[in-house]
């Protein structure tokens, strides 16, 4: 990421860049490209709730049931149609609630979606480039801000100059935005799989370090 907005006066900190890291896969790649994440929910002949916090992984305001295999197991798998299950405000939360209790012993697969670790693990490999790019966006407007307000503030000659590298920094931030919108295939006019491109990551395990360099 750095050397896409070629920030040479350092006026991002790192701590300012693995933010934008941070900010881009929990924010816009979460929405678009949400982790999926399983949870198996063994019945007892008589329960037919559970509450949705105890589906590790569950996020409140942000998760959504992609489909339920019921009784898991068979082939081809059984999937439960939408109006077998509801989830059902209590005051004490959300509950997956089945129109039927499910039986003893069977197993309901609950699969739903999640924002992606901070840390980038749960990222696929061909969403690298596009993660990245995306990244440097919000790095980028970070930059045309700093520049904006360091302007303002002056009284010199070279306000002009900070508002022009302010403007080339916006331009450099809606060009990565539409990069990362094509690499993901999430642009309908012009997308490019992102599984077109690998990539091989040398460094820290954490994907924070990863992107930033």
């Amino acid at each position: 990421m750095a050397g896409q907005i070629q920030d040479a006066a350092a006026k991002l900190s790192s701590n300012e860049l693995k933010s934008a890291v941070e900010e881009a896969l929990g924010g816009r790649y979460s929405k678009d490209r949400p982790q999926r994440m399983v949870a198996d929910l063994t019945g007892d002949g008589a329960q037919y709730e559970w509450d949705t916090a105890t589906l590790t992984g569950w996020q409140p305001g942000f998760s959504r049931i992609v489909g339920i295999e019921y009784p898991q197991g068979q082939r081809p798998p059984a999937m439960l149609e939408n109006d077998d299950w509801d989830l059902y405000e209590k005051p004490t939360g959300v509950w997956l609630r089945f129109r039927f209790a499910l039986a003893n012993a069977q197993v309901g697969r609950v699969t739903f979606t999640a924002p992606h670790a901070l840390d980038a693990s749960s990222m696929p490999d061909a969403d690298f480039y596009a993660v990245g790019s995306l990244s440097a966006s919000l790095a980028a407007r970070k930059l045309a801000a700093v520049y904006t307000q360091i302007g303002d503030s002056s009284l010199s000659a070279d306000t002009v100059n900070y508002r022009t590298k302010s403007q080339e920094y916006m331009t450099l931030a809606k060009r990565l935005e539409q990069d990362y919108a094509n690499l993901l295939g999430t642009d309908p006019e012009r997308s490019a799989p992102a599984a077109s491109r690998t990539a091989a990551w040398i460094g820290d395990t954490a994907g924070g370090g990863r992107l930033t360099h």
